[in-house]
C-alpha cells in the first residue's frame, strides 16, 4: 500500500551520496573505529581505573559529536538505487549497527561473504539466531531493490539446520523463487565451510506506486 507519510519523512533525511566524499570517508573511518572500540570493550581485561579513564574520553568524544546532529542516520544502505557498486551493493560503511557487506547481484540472485563480529555471538562460539534472520532479510530485500522494485517483508521463515560458527567466513545467498502480482517469494541461505547452516524463505509485497 502507499506510504506517503513514511516516504515524506525519508525525503527530509540526509542521503549519504549527497554529501562531500571526503566527509563520508571520515565518517566511515569513525564508524569502523567505533566497531573496534566495541569489540575491545567487550574483550578487555584492563583494570577499573583504566576503564574509567577510557569512559571519560568516550563521553567527551560523544559530546563533541553531539554538538551538531541530524534527525536520523544517513540514508543510503537501504535506499533503492543508491550507493551501488559494480554488480551489487555495499552497506554498513557509516552505521555501526548494520553489518558491513558487499553484495554481488546477477540474474541468478545475490551473494555476499561475511565474517561475523564476535559481539554477535549467541551460544558460545556460534552466531546468534536473530542475527542470521537479519542477514537473510537484508540479502532478500537488497536483491529485490537491485531488480528496481520496492517491497516490504511480509513473512520470513528460517530453518536452522546446523549451528553457524561465529569465527568463520560465511557465504550468504538469496534468490527469487516466483512472483505473483505484487507478491514475491524468495529463498536464502547461510553457509559455513561449504555446509548450509541456515535456510530462509520469505514473502515480500511490492508497494503500489
Amino acid at each position: 500500500m502507499p506510504e506517503p507519510a513514511y516516504q515524506a519523512a525519508r525525503e527530509q533525511r540526509t542521503r549519504r551520496d549527497d554529501l562531500d566524499g571526503s566527509w563520508v570517508s571520515a565518517l566511515a573511518e569513525l564508524t569502523e573505529r567505533i566497531r573496534r572500540l566495541a569489540r575491545a570493550a567487550a574483550l578487555t581485561e584492563v583494570d577499573g581505573d583504566a576503564l574509567r579513564t577510557v569512559s571519560e574520553t568516550i563521553a567527551a568524544a560523544t559530546a563533541a559529536l553531539d554538538e551538531r546532529r541530524r534527525s536520523g542516520p544517513l540514508l543510503g544502505d537501504f535506499d533503492q538505487g543508491r550507493i551501488s557498486v559494480d554488480n551489487g551493493r555495499r552497506i554498513g560503511a557509516t552505521n555501526t549497527l548494520v553489518a558491513p557487506l558487499e553484495i554481488e547481484v546477477d540474474t541468478y540472485g545475490a551473494v555476499a561473504r561475511y565474517h561475523p563480529d564476535p559481539l554477535l555471538e549467541g551460544a558460545a562460539g556460534l552466531l546468534h539466531g536473530g542475527t542470521a534472520a537479519w542477514l537473510m532479510d537484508c540479502m532478500c530485500g537488497l536483491l529485490i531493490e537491485e531488480l528496481d522494485l520496492t517491497s516490504r517483508t511480509a513473512n520470513l521463515t528460517l530453518d536452522y539446520r546446523a549451528p553457524t560458527p561465529i569465527d568463520a567466513e560465511l557465504t550468504l545467498r538469496s534468490a527469487i523463487d516466483r512472483r505473483e502480482g505484487r507478491k514475491l517469494w524468495l529463498r536464502g541461505s547461510i553457509e559455513a565451510a561449504g555446509r548450509i547452516t541456515v535456510e530462509a524463505s520469505g514473502l515480500f509485497i511490492m508497494l503500489r506506486s
